[in-house]
């Protein structure tokens, strides 16, 4: 599914170092018209989701990149390419990692989240602690 990723929306794989030297595995797709300072939305997968199950949901994706919109799409610890256990003190941690990544690497300062199902939890924090 990762190379299906690839192939539609042409993201970029990305892997971010947790506080405990963990591998955290993350893909960034940007919108559709490439500017900088673009908004981007940091997506917090469901209970025991890949954000590679995300490519079977591409209306959700499509709206985001056809308004111009980058995604941030990461896996938990444990899950994918991630390294680590999924504790909810870790997912919290990783969340405001993603979100500084964003904004001091890629230079985004509008930054939103979109969490589905227990993503919900990450996305609360992400967006109350960043």
């Amino acid at each position: 599914m990762r190379e299906e990723l690839n192939i539609t929306l042409g993201g970029q794989q990305v892997t971010l170092i947790s506080d405990s030297d963990s591998k955290i595995d993350c893909y960034y797709i940007q919108g559709w018209d490439n500017r900088k300072s673009a908004p981007t939305i940091i997506y917090c997968n469901p209970n025991g989701g890949y954000y590679e199950f995300i490519y079977y949901q591409l209306e959700m994706l499509s709206f985001y990149v056809n308004n111009g919109i980058n995604i941030f799409l990461w896996n938990y610890r444990g899950y994918g390419d991630s390294e680590g256990k999924p504790t909810p003190d870790n997912v919290a941690k990783d969340g405001v990692l993603v979100a500084n990544y964003i904004r001091n690497l890629k230079g985004t300062a509008k930054i939103g989240v979109h969490g589905e199902s227990i993503g919900g939890l990450p996305a609360c924090y992400i967006a109350n602690n960043s």
